[in-house]
């Protein structure tokens, strides 16, 4: 088969699926990238449940099917009754919006032929002898207790990225590494795409630019073409923030949600929540991150409702709670030890870290060069930051959950270096920057929140000065 025809097959589950399933759960309320990225994640969730709870191959993709039929007729329903008109205005047809999403596929266009181009190599040994694995193990669908016999070293590990990579796989008719690697460019840009949903109706040419050089500046090809995780971990606790910065903005977040969902809130809780099944990491950021967004809700204005925000928040923890246990529960139904991670990490090793103190000479080498690595980008965040909370005060609740997530991320990969029954150094070189990676988002949120911002306020003091000057003449 032409390699052209296998991409033009790869954007059924690339696009086709993903768009299908999340448009029938929900409507022009939610940005059609959420929307998409959501259908990724339930689509993978879902038949990571067919697999975990050791059903036939053949049956799981009969009840997939069945469920993407009831989608797209669903779909097709909403579609019918929100019909949009088509515009002649050629001004609202080539809208900032459009333009930055039209620039966004084409560097997407772009990194597909990249990753096409280079399949992996020795170069990338943990790509090959984890993630690929158990690719080739989903691939033939082997009972869940009995997948380390197709070449899983550790069975209990998430690997919701791998059964993405799978179900790409499978449109493209054959067992190819490069095309499953179609995911990672995909959902990165998907992802920068939502950032337009932060200030909705407010896209202007004077910011249209900064989502596309943000893309442009936080693109790590080893991250996104070569089938490690760690970048998929950030991308989906990216979409986390996304959604719990918008709630943050709203004026009135408070007002309306007793007693029913709030969106945002909703649909943050469940991308930090599906963070567990990409790696065990992604369980601790997922964490972090709705801890952050939690505390600044219940301290942040107004102040003296704390039982009432409690009490708002309750039934998003146990949401969380219940996703969060899925994939144990999974390990356990299996009999699988829920403690054995990894090699590296034994849970009741967490609790003696104070015998390693010393272990902090070295360990604080790689915080110093991870910090001066990225010190133009952190330099920039801080600077903007601190000028943002200054002029533009609706973003301190956003910044100081945005920090907190950061900071409370960088704390936790260090901590782990504490507790990690390797070789010290070894560990150090090939697992922190990978590991500091994860919360990259952080910086991206930051960068365009706090960038769009200035910029608008900026504008609309231009607009306000020259009005006084027309008045005047």
């Amino acid at each position: 088969m032409p390699e052209w025809l296998r991409l033009c097959l790869a954007c059924i589950p690339l696009f086709v699926i993903p768009g299908i399933v999340g448009k029938a759960f929900w409507g022009c309320e939610v940005y059609w990238a959420s929307r998409w990225w959501f259908g990724m994640i339930l689509s993978g969730l879902l038949l990571i449940f067919g697999h975990g709870a050791n059903l036939h191959g053949g049956v799981v993709t009969i009840l997939f099917s069945v469920f993407f039929i009831f989608c797209a007729v669903k779909s097709f329903q909403r579609c019918k009754a929100a019909q949009p008109e088509i515009s002649k205005d050629s001004s609202k047809r080539f809208e900032p919006g459009k333009i930055v999403a039209g620039i966004l596929f084409f560097l997407l266009f772009c990194s597909y032929l990249d990753v096409l181009a280079h399949p992996l190599t020795a170069e990338h040994w943990d790509a090959l002898s984890s993630w690929w694995n158990k690719v080739r193990a989903l691939y033939f669908w082997p009972p869940f207790a009995e997948t380390p016999c197709a070449g899983w070293d550790f069975m209990n590990y998430p690997y919701l990225g791998p059964m993405l990579e799978l179900l790409i796989i499978r449109c493209t008719g054959g067992l190819s590494e490069s095309f499953g690697r179609l995911l990672f460019p995909t959902v990165y840009f998907m992802w920068m795409m939502t950032f337009n949903l932060l200030f909705p109706g407010k896209i202007r040419w004077r910011t249209f630019w900064l989502i596309p050089f943000i893309a442009i500046l936080f693109y790590d090809r080893r991250a996104f073409t070569s089938g490690y995780q760690d970048g998929f971990v950030g991308l989906i606790c990216g979409m986390a923030a996304v959604h719990f910065v918008r709630f943050f903005l709203k004026e009135n977040r408070l007002q309306g949600i007793d007693g029913r969902w709030d969106t945002d809130l909703f649909l943050g809780v469940f991308f930090a929540g599906a963070a567990s099944f990409v790696k065990s990491e992604g369980t601790f950021l997922g964490v972090i991150l709705a801890a952050a967004a939690a505390g600044v809700f219940l301290f942040s204005e107004p102040a003296g409702k704390i039982p009432r925000k409690i009490l708002i928040l309750l039934p998003y923890i146990i949401f969380f709670g219940i996703l969060v246990c899925i994939w144990p529960g999974f390990l356990l139904l299996n009999h699988v030890n829920i403690l054995r991670m990894q090699n590296a990490f034994v849970m009741s090793d967490l609790l003696g870290f104070y015998r390693n103190l010393d272990r902090w000479e070295m360990i604080r080498l790689f915080v110093a060069h991870s910090i001066l690595k990225n010190w133009p980008v952190l330099s920039a965040c801080l600077m903007l930051s601190l000028v943002s909370a200054l002029a533009v005060p609706k973003l301190r609740r956003v910044l100081a959950f945005l920090w907190l997530a950061g900071i409370g991320h960088g704390i936790f990969v260090t901590f782990l270096y504490f507790v990690t029954r390797l070789n010290l150094q070894w560990h150090l070189v090939n697992s922190f920057g990978r590991l500091m990676f994860q919360h990259f988002f952080v910086y991206s949120c930051i960068l365009y929140t706090t960038g769009h911002c200035l910029l608008d306020a900026w504008d609309r003091k231009g607009l306000s000065v020259s009005t006084e000057r027309e008045r005047s003449i």
